[in-house]
């Protein structure tokens, strides 16, 4: 499997957000097809339509995790997805690996 590389953007609020909402959000992301606007509905609690979507946005953006990674880990369990996460060699997936160890 090829794995898109991480794209880092700041976030000031990223710390303001529980580690099991951001373990949701990614898992959402990465898994389940869902998008930014259902992530700040389902998991923040958020208007969506409202937030477009920018909530959750901001936190995969923060982790790196641009449109790229959007479901690549459909049908993998979250075990398979960390070991494959631990194999990359050319970026860092710690932080995202963590999160997907808090599930």
């Amino acid at each position: 499997m090829l794995i898109p590389r991480l794209k880092k953007t700041p976030d000031r609020y990223f710390d303001s957000y529980t580690t099991n909402q951001k373990a949701k959000i990614v898992k959402g992301f990465l898994f389940d097809h869902k998008g930014h606007c259902q992530l700040d509905t389902e998991v923040l609690g958020l208007d969506g339509y409202k937030t477009r979507g920018w909530k959750s946005g901001n936190i995969l953006r923060h982790l790196g995790l641009t449109r790229d990674f959007k479901n690549i880990f459909n049908g993998y369990s979250v075990d398979d997805a960390i070991v494959t996460l631990q194999n990359v060699t050319t970026d860092d997936f710690s932080e995202v690996i963590n999160l997907l160890q808090c599930l």
